[in-house]
């Protein structure tokens, strides 16, 4: 009732704040409010100075702010949001884990060998021609296609810092993505059943914009 009064939804800025840095990084929320409270303690000022009294002032300021689930939705594709942090430190933890395994093999790499022999092994068995489904590859390489591409970006980055072998991890991942869409491709008009692979390309689409905008937030930090 009262919002409605003042014909605002938000009449403290902590509360405007809450709703507008949710979902960010501790370090982006911290970031965010230092900007905004600078910003509304000028205008809070320059509407006094122009006549308001103070209270009318800061209601103003906050009506001006606009929505703050508008304005979450701009801040999370600028500045680090908890799950990017998360995602971060996930990929370093493979990028650790390729580090320290140098030439042996991860538990995946051996599964995905190992299941592959098997399928193999189960065709010769019944007397049939040893070929494997074509789709099949490409889904035992998906299993361990973060861990070829840490392999990789390791060689490839080696002695040039820590931003310099994240982003061609995330390169070399997506290079590896690109191709198995390729080889799915092809599949789908050798078979004339291209339904699936339409969906799946444009989810590539989708995550390859979302992965874009994470390595542009995420560089910063790597470059401290």
């Amino acid at each position: 009732m009262i919002a409605n009064l003042f014909g605002t939804e938000y009449l403290v800025l902590d509360d405007w704040l809450a709703v507008a840095t949710k979902g960010l990084s501790d370090e982006s929320a911290a970031r965010v409010t230092e900007e905004i409270q600078e910003h509304y303690e000028e205008s809070v000022a320059t509407l006094v100075a122009e006549g308001y009294r103070p209270g009318g002032a800061e209601l103003e300021t906050l009506s001006r702010l606009g929505s703050p689930r508008r304005a979450r939705r701009g801040y999370r594709r600028e500045y680090t949001t908890e799950r990017d942090v998360k995602t971060f430190q996930r990929y370093q933890e493979e990028l650790n884990k390729m580090s320290e395994l140098g030439s042996r093999l991860h538990w995946r790499e051996m599964y995905v060998v190992g299941t592959f022999l098997l399928v193999l092994f189960a065709s010769f068995m019944e007397d049939k021609k040893p070929e494997v489904p074509l789709a099949f590859p490409v889904c035992m390489f998906s299993v361990v296609i973060g861990t070829t591409a840490g392999r990789i970006a390791l060689r490839l980055s080696r002695r040039q810092g820590r931003a310099r072998r994240f982003g061609m991890y995330l390169a070399v991942q997506f290079l590896l993505i690109w191709i198995m869409a390729a080889y799915i491709a092809a599949i789908s008009f050798y078979t004339g059943f291209l339904g699936p692979f339409l969906i799946f390309l444009l989810f590539l689409l989708f995550l390859t914009i979302h992965q874009y905008r994470f390595w542009k937030k995420i560089r910063p930090i790597l470059n401290k």
